[in-house]
């Protein structure tokens, strides 16, 4: 409705009073742009990298690793009778 309503009022106004309403809208279009790619580019600036793609990935494999030596029991917390698997595991073999 009320979007009709200001279309209908755009239309009736000369293009006289048509070309300063046009240049304050695009000065706000353009002014709001400009104020979030500002908040935006302080976002990045502020923001901390948590950890580098190679910790993570050494961390990835570490973590294989540790699934793949846990005890027989299925309890990483050790509260099964510690006898391990082999000394060869799968993720040993593939990282």
């Amino acid at each position: 409705m009320v979007f009709e309503l200001r279309n209908k009022a755009w239309t009736l106004m000369s293009k006289k009073e048509q070309v300063p309403a046009f240049q304050d809208m695009k000065e706000k279009i353009k002014s709001a742009i400009e104020r979030s790619s500002r908040q935006v580019a302080e976002w990045f600036r502020d923001a901390v990298l948590d950890r580098p793609k190679l910790q993570n990935l050494k961390m990835l494999k570490a973590k294989a690793k540790r699934r793949w030596n846990w005890p027989k029991g299925g309890s990483p917390s050790g509260s099964a009778i510690p006898t391990y698997y082999a000394e060869w595991s799968f993720a040993a073999y593939f990282w």
